[in-house]
């Protein structure tokens, strides 16, 4: 997250989102070194076989973010209606309800970093915008992936949500 975003930035749009319930599997923490294991993480997701999965969208929580050591806390996941005892290695995350910078991305899901360091970099410091200071654990950015991506060609339907102060 600390490489020099390469993107043309679209406004975001301001929006309130309703409070989630995220299941996945196992939080897990990356280094500059080991970002290239998020692809696999995603691969172990059992998507379609969560049990109360709702819908058809995916989303990579991003906490626990030190910006300076460029390290975070990652889990890949679905929404679910409640939680389940049927999977074991199954992790849960709550998403309160709040206001979010959603920002679109166009590109090949290869170049998310570079939309987030623009994120980071260009917009927030340049907007009249304050980003969340979550609680330890709770989400500092969330990766949607929604109905219309494509994991076979890393194209589609994705936002960079950033949660927003009040």
């Amino acid at each position: 997250m600390r490489e020099a975003p390469s993107v043309k930035l679209q406004d975001p749009r301001l929006q309130e989102r309703r409070a989630l319930l995220v299941a996945g599997l196992l939080r897990r923490h990356y280094t500059p070194e080991t970002l290239n294991d998020i692809p696999a993480q995603w691969q172990q997701l059992p998507f379609g076989k969560i049990p109360s999965q709702l819908g058809h969208m995916a989303y990579g929580i991003i906490s626990d973010l030190n910006e300076a050591a460029g390290t975070f806390d990652y889990l890949a996941g679905v929404e679910v209606s409640g939680v389940s005892t049927a999977v074991a290695d199954l992790t849960y995350v709550k998403i309160p309800a709040q206001k979010y910078a959603i920002f679109c991305h166009r590109a090949h899901v290869s170049k998310l970093r570079e939309t987030m360091a623009a994120i980071w970099h260009e917009w927030l410091p340049s907007s009249h915008c304050i980003a969340s200071h979550p609680t330890a654990g709770a989400p500092q950015m969330v990766e949607y992936y929604g109905e219309n991506f494509d994991p076979q060609t890393g194209l589609g339907d994705i936002e960079v949500w950033l949660p927003l102060q009040p």
